[in-house]
């Protein structure tokens, strides 16, 4: 995993919103048990990740470092990551510009020509930057 290559060996799991489970035609809300804790240590490899993802992938969450040097929010439609540009660089295997591409690309495509489409604001926001 290119986090354990920087050197990361764990991090801080936290949801922090209610999840959207698809039931089409509808998209359902959903709110995690009042007994479920919110935050997570996971250590930085594909089982942890697989895990947590299991029991929380509906909820958005973020991830990040106790050091919080970096961080990815995640949402039921796609992730945000935050850090230094070497290291975003490196998590997503493409230069940043590249990456703004694709997601205004995806959003556009989801979009079916709604200019006020939410995901496709929130990707010309960051293809603006």
């Amino acid at each position: 995993m290119k986090l354990r290559d920087a050197g990361h060996r764990e991090c801080v799991a936290v949801y922090n919103e209610p999840g959207y489970i698809q039931n089409l035609p509808a998209i359902v809300a959903t709110n995690p048990p009042s007994d479920m804790s919110t935050c997570y240590l996971l250590s930085i490899d594909e089982a942890d990740f697989r895990e947590f993802n299991h029991e929380l992938g509906s909820f958005r969450s973020v991830l990040m470092p106790e050091d919080q040097s970096w961080a990815i929010s995640c949402n039921e439609w796609y992730n945000l990551f935050g850090a230094k540009p070497d290291l975003v660089k490196a998590l997503l295997g493409k230069s940043i510009e590249q990456a703004r591409e694709e997601f205004l690309a995806f959003a556009l495509s989801l979009a079916h020509g709604k200019t006020d489409d939410l995901l496709l604001k929130v990707s010309k926001h960051y293809s603006a930057i």
